[in-house]
């Protein structure tokens, strides 16, 4: 997964092909962690961005803003099968001096989504470095074209 090469020009070539290793690991998680845990109607954004992974295209714009409104959807369902359970332990014999705690419960889809998104951010802040690297490359011949006699 994301190594983090530096964000410079230098590094885009890494960050491209870092992008390109998280797309196959992005792919893997979508179907074993999200299709199957989809409504049939549902499953059709995830199964765009695994076809553009396999086809190569991930630094579409499109790519990107689908991975978006996916990252966006897990977040929510990861919310929604999350509870939070207070504990106390008021036992004789507990000399703690906070006898309580918080515990996370999610659900086994919350889990799976949950795996699965971990994996999604990777692969956008991939995508994401090389977009930004990419505008910032063209604003800026852009610039120079503006600026030459």
């Amino acid at each position: 997964m994301n190594n983090q090469l530096p964000v410079t020009f230098e590094n885009i070539e890494g960050i491209a092909a870092e992008a390109f290793a998280d797309a196959r690991i992005c792919a893997t998680a979508l179907r074993e962690d999200v299709i199957p845990n989809l409504a049939r109607m549902e499953r059709k954004a995830p199964e765009r961005l695994i076809k553009a992974i396999e086809t190569g295209q991930i630094f579409e714009n499109e790519t990107l803003v689908e991975l978006d409104v996916l990252i966006n959807k897990l977040s929510r369902r990861i919310a929604d099968g999350t509870t939070q359970v207070e504990r106390v332990d008021d036992h004789a014999y507990c000399f703690s001096e906070d006898p309580s705690w918080t515990e996370t419960h999610r659900t086994c889809v919350a889990e799976d989504m949950s795996r699965a998104l971990t994996v999604l951010l990777s692969f956008h802040a991939s995508l994401q470095a090389v977009h930004d690297l990419m505008n910032a490359q063209r604003e800026l011949e852009k610039m120079r074209q503006r600026t030459q006699p």
